[in-house]
């Protein structure tokens, strides 16, 4: 049947070929799918955990939070309606919601039950026929239960999405479906119904098709970001969330809870990464301020060094600033302190310095304004005396005509050597710094302050244009104002008074000098807070650049101290435009301060240091709290010799979380090196160097801990070759004699450096039997008589309990992988189990010795 087209379809391939590479992405690649991927691959959704399924545990962690928003930004939006349409989650009370169809299973079961039905899904092959995915019969029976409840249509497409995102087109909602097919010129009336939401997407998956034809590299990805786009104006004129569709129990339990993943996705202005060492959280600040300071970037750019390179640009452009905190750190490093300055003549005084913090505060709130008003980065601000005080015909002048001018024209121009001068030698210290001030150290984008009187500003302008000299000052310009710099001012008849602003001293007598008491963030504040309007007033309404402050190592500083009274200011209640909004007189400055909202921070926070005894608790209720999780997954791939990473570092965390807690889990990122060097050199580079020392400090130099989380003593029973530590072993009786009882505890600890250089030490760590296997023979029959051994105790019969239990060990996953046989996780009947046992001890009977 040939494929019915309009013009819609014509000018949506022509608006991908516009779009360059940029058509050519493709969901998989990007870097929260990755993430995605890796916490919940599709063999493991059957062994999902309550807290790991559900939402309202696990903030931003659970399968829901992910399929609902974390994959957002590479599958589109997708809205169940409300939390029920997960069919389990957890109230805000605690307690579990259950469908109602689910009402009489206990809540293990119910997860069971909702598992399978999603992993059935979540399987299906996009290379042969998915509309089964529309028959709700075929589902149970692909998830080998009864007939209760499924899922709704849009979880339907999301899951499909979600493990097959570059074969189906990533739409979750069925009615959006209809509309593009029938924008593209599917015929109306043939349309498939809407409660056929797989059989829709096959359908548009034909345009895709057909559109792929023109542009080979074309993903499904870009075919619908382009469909959404506003420049082609397909998009639905509302959007339409399938919540009725998801909305499937529609028992007496109305969702008056939605959870805080179901409201609009807004970036916190204030969140901390926190977890173990390791795990990343430095590493995701870059992406992180990425969603906010570029978005667009973000989204459309998985590649990391382009990321980089990008984080770089805007840490150059100071969108961004990197501070680390640490016990020295103080309040006058982070908002304002004073700083000891000595002027020519070596006369010491002490001036108000901003720290990063407000220097960030000052930038977010002119960000606005300045483009508009060509004010540089960090503007000085002068004062400038043009003929006296008061309303001069001079002054007016040079207010409507755009010029700042002072005297002394009988020096000739100032670009000149001037040693030579006689009339130049005549004047005083002051005088000459004066004409120094405004013809060399005044730069464009710099601010003049010109006064009115000694206590008042009068005007206040942006320096826009190099010194010159004017030999013939227009009328009525005092004679002798030679000296010009061309000036936009903004504000003109200010009459405010300066003492606020300048720690509460008038303006003084030279003509021309810097006032380093303010910052243009302080004075423009100053000018909007007292109601002073800009000459250009609709440059205001421009919207302001969001500003990024990272916070490394956020709870290694004392909170109190370096925050200040800016802990309440940071609320985004209390921010600049709120309801609530507050701003406070700094105690240096004197000069009121508030934090405008395009000021977002974000922070870091190793759980496991010990350099403070807890979090301010003031700051935990003003900050979003994201934990940061060792991810073992990552480094599955990653395959040493026989050693896979991926198991030896889930098995020494699941040893330490035992003995200590999981705030002291090893990180993934200590091994992420041997992604690009699987060499035993550099994994015995990252034990002496990182883990050890790491496992010392955790356990305070108990080395029989350590010893436990790296098996030696179970290894030690093949000898001391495959053990890290060891208790060296000492004739006690021959160096004190019989009467002293000195205990074996007491027997020095030692390191075996030899361990560090042998792939068994390390196999030992994830099974202590292992140490004992040759690494050489890794299809010999010594590892299938292990694989027998561990699989049936000797015999070929086996027990549904025991196939599961062996299945979960991570050194029967290991070995089977090396000799090419696929394990499956064992949660089906024990029928099925009994056959897949059998099959795996055939397939490991019949390879070659």
């Amino acid at each position: 049947m040939t494929l019915a087209t309009n013009a819609n379809f014509d000018r949506l391939v022509e608006e991908l070929k516009n779009r360059g590479s940029a058509a050519a992405q493709k969901a998989s690649e990007f870097a929260e799918y990755q993430t995605f991927i890796g916490l919940f691959p599709q063999t493991r959704i059957k062994d999902l955990r309550l807290e790991e399924y559900a939402l309202g545990k696990s903030k931003n962690t659970s399968f829901c939070w992910w399929l609902e928003r974390g994959l957002v930004p590479v599958l589109g939006r997708y809205a169940p309606g409300t939390s029920r349409g997960h069919l389990l989650y957890y109230k805000q009370d605690g307690s579990l919601y259950k469908n109602s169809h689910l009402i009489d299973l206990s809540d293990e079961e119910a997860l069971g039950y909702t598992l399978a039905v999603q992993s059935a899904i979540a399987a299906a092959d996009p290379q042969g026929d998915l509309s089964w995915v529309d028959d709700d019969n075929q589902i149970y029976a692909r998830a080998g239960v009864v007939a209760r409840v499924t899922v709704g249509n849009g979880r339907k497409l999301r899951l499909l999405s979600a493990y097959h995102p570059d074969e189906v087109l990533p739409i979750s909602s069925s009615e959006h479906l209809a509309h593009f097919l029938t924008m593209l010129g599917y015929p109306t009336s043939e349309v498939p119904a809407a409660d056929c939401p797989v059989a829709r997407m096959l359908k548009l998956l034909a345009y895709f098709t057909a559109a792929k034809e023109r542009l080979p590299d074309l993903s499904t990805k870009a075919f619908m970001n382009a469909l959404y786009s506003d420049s082609l104006g397909l998009r639905p004129a509302k959007e339409v969330d399938d919540a009725k569709t998801d909305a499937i129990d529609d028992d007496e339990e109305e969702a008056k809870m939605i959870e805080a993943s179901d409201k609009s996705i807004d970036v916190p202005l204030n969140q901390i990464l926190f977890g173990p060492p390791g795990t990343g959280k430095t590493f995701s600040t870059i992406d992180r301020t990425l969603e906010i300071l570029d978005p667009e970037f973000a989204r459309a750019t998985p590649n990391r060094k382009k990321r980089k390179d990008r984080f770089d640009e805007l840490l150059k452009d100071q969108r961004v600033r990197f501070v680390t905190f640490h016990q020295s750190f103080s309040y006058e490093d982070f908002v304002e302190g004073l700083r000891a300055v000595s002027d020519e003549e070596g006369v010491l005084s002490y001036v108000v310095e901003a720290g990063v913090f407000k220097r960030l505060c000052d930038d977010a709130r002119v960000s606005a304004v300045q483009p508009a008003w060509s004010v540089r980065s960090h503007p000085r601000i002068w004062k400038i005396s043009i003929d006296g005080t008061g309303f001069t015909q001079s002054k007016t002048y040079c207010l409507d005509h755009g010029e700042a001018r002072i005297g002394w024209g009988k020096t000739g121009s100032l670009k000149v050597e001037l040693k030579e001068n006689e009339y130049y030698g005549t004047l005083g210290a002051t005088d000459k710094r004066t004409l120094r001030y405004f013809a060399e150290e005044v730069v464009v984008g710099d601010i003049l302050l010109c006064i009115h009187s000694a206590s008042e500003i009068g005007s206040v302008g942006v320096v826009t244009s190099e010194y010159r000299f004017d030999e013939s000052p227009p009328p009525p310009v005092h004679k002798d104002y030679k000296h010009v710099r061309q000036v936009k001012w903004l504000y003109r008849d200010v009459r405010l008074p300066i003492q606020p602003l300048n720690d509460n001293r008038q303006f003084t007598l030279p003509t021309v000098y810097s006032m380093d008491r303010l910052t243009w963030g302080d004075l423009l504040a100053y000018l909007e807070k007292s109601g002073r309007k800009p000459v250009e007033t609709q440059v205001l309404s421009a919207e302001r650049k969001p500003y990024v402050l990272v916070i490394d190592e956020i709870n290694r500083g004392n909170v109190s101290r370096i925050f200040g009274e800016l802990i309440t200011l940071v609320e985004a209640s209390k921010r600049e435009g709120a309801e609530e909004a507050l701003s406070v007189d700094l105690p240096y400055s004197k000069k009121p301060f508030s934090v405008p909202d395009n000021v977002y921070l974000i922070g870091t926070m190793n759980t496991a240091d010990r350099s403070l005894s807890g979090m301010d608790i003031a700051l935990r209720r003003r900050f979003v709290f994201h934990e940061m999780l060792p991810q073992p997954s990552l480094l599955d791939k990653v395959v040493v010799g026989q050693v896979n990473v991926g198991a030896l570092l889930e098995v020494m965390n699941s040893r330490i979380e035992a003995l200590l807690d999981r705030e002291h889990c090893l990180g993934h990122a200590y091994f992420m090196p041997l992604e690009k060097d699987p060499s035993l050199d550099r994994l015995s580079a990252i034990f002496r160097n990182q883990v050890m020392p790491l496992l010392q400090e955790y356990f305070f130099d108990d080395w029989q801990r350590i010893q436990w989380v790296l098996n030696d003593h179970r290894k030690a029973k093949g000898g001391l070759g495959p053990c890290f530590v060891y208790q060296r072993q000492r004739d006690v009786r021959a160096l004190f004699g019989e009467e002293v009882d000195v205990s074996a505890q007491q027997l020095p600890w030692c390191l075996n450096d030899e361990a560090f250089d042998r792939l068994d030490a390390y196999l030992g760590i994830i099974d202590h039997e292992l140490a004992a296997v040759p690494t050489a023979a890794v299809r010999e029959a010594t590892f299938k008589d292990y694989l027998i051994r561990q699989l049936t105790g000797g015999t070929i019969e086996v027990s549904c309990k025991s196939v599961r239990e062996q299945f979960a060990k991570p050194a029967l996953r290991l070995i089977a992988s090396e000799i090419g046989v696929s394990l499956v996780n064992g949660n089906g009947n024990e029928s099925n189990t009994r056959a897949l046992g059998k099959a795996v001890l055939d397939r490991l009977i019949t390879l070659p010795a």
